[in-house]
Formats: C-alpha cells, structure tokens, sequence
C-alpha cells in the first residue's frame, strides 16, 4: 500500500543520527511521508465511506465488507511497524519537520479506524450465526418466532457496551439489511408455489391459534 523507503534513504539515515529540518535527508522523507499520508486517507476514505447501501445486499455483506476493511488497515499497520518506517518516522520527529504535525493526526485516525474495524468485526461475528440462518429458503414463520427474537437481544447486549453502534446508528443499517434479506424470503416463500398459499398461510395461523 505504502510507498517503499529506498536503499539510499536508509543508507543516509543510518549514516546521520540527528538532521535537521533543511538537511538534505530530511527533505527527502518529508515528501515520501506526505505520500503515506496520502494513501492512508485514501485507505481511511474507504473504511469510513458510505458503501453499504445497496438495496438488494443483506446482512452477511456486511461480515464480508468489514472483514475487508480490517484486513486493509491491519496490511497497512503491518508496513508502519516496519523497520524502514519507523526509521524515517523517527527522523522526522528528531528533526522536528513541520511534516510530522499532520503525521500525528493521520496516525490518530488510523488507531481509531483500527479500533472500529476490530469492534465492528466482532460485533457481526457474535450474531453471525443468526444472520447465516436468514437463507432465501428459510421458513418466514421460523424467521419471526425464532431468529429475530434471538437476534434482536444478541445486538441488545452487544449495543449495550459498545461506543460505535449507538453513536453511528449501526444498529439501524443492520435492521435494514435484515429487512431486506425478510423481504427475499418472504418473495420466496410465496413465488414457491402460488396454488398452495392459502393452504400455507392457513396452516401457519393453526400454531398461533386454535381453529
């Protein structure tokens, strides 16, 4: 993701262990960390950007898009933690560059994508099990007196300690896209055999009501 520190830079780095701020190896890394800054809010934009509203997506999209995000920024903390980073990182504050202020509020922004991407992974693993249970093939019936109720007071619990849902109204996307994902079933269910409706409907009514 990151571009690469070259050879040379690390050469001069190891040669001079205090620049600064107008020596030549500091004027060298200044612009090589601008482009880091660069790529990871680029990398920020995609893990905070709105890109989960597709009508037709339900809620196991969302496991798949937040694993993605968390695999993005962890490849991208895993070059930051690099030997070669943390050397021109560590010239800059040592130089006192003018650069490194914005590094400080970029490297902000990254802890606090990491936190989100890790909560909000963990979040959707805890009630994956219920999510994977919301085929298209799954009986509407079960979904209503089973799944949801279960489903619901697994997101209670979790809403209840965590900072993000509440904040972000989280909760209520995923209401939609189980929304969505109710209404395919329920699509479903009915285009399954339309001669047979009444018959089904009238059968789901006996377990609710003594006819």
């Amino acid at each position: 993701l990151l571009k690469r520190v070259d050879a040379e830079m690390i050469s001069q780095l190891k040669q001079t262990a205090r620049s600064t701020a107008d020596s030549p190896v500091i004027r060298n890394c200044e612009p090589l960390v601008l482009s880091w800054i660069s790529t990871i809010e680029n990398v920020l934009q995609d893990i905070f950007g709105e890109d989960s509203m597709h009508p037709s997506l339900g809620p196991l999209s969302e496991i798949d898009r937040w694993t993605r995000k968390q695999r993005l920024i962890n490849n991208l903390l895993e070059q930051l933690k690099s030997k070669e980073c943390k050397a021109v990182i560590g010239a800059l504050i040592t130089s006192k560059s003018k650069v490194i202020r914005k590094w400080k509020a970029i490297d902000v922004s990254i802890t606090e994508a990491q936190n989100e991407c890790r909560d909000k992974t963990k979040f959707l693993e805890s009630i994956r099990r219920y999510l994977e249970s919301l085929t298209e093939d799954a009986h509407p019936q079960n979904c209503a007196v089973n799944i949801l109720p279960a489903l619901c007071d697994a997101m209670r619990t979790v809403e209840s300690v965590s900072r993000y849902y509440a904040r972000q109204g989280y909760l209520g996307l995923i209401f939609t896209k189980v929304t969505n994902q109710l209404v395919k079933i329920c699509k479903h269910y009915i285009s399954d055999d339309l001669k047979q409706l009444w018959t089904k409907f009238i059968e789901m009514l006996k377990n609710f009501f003594i006819l």
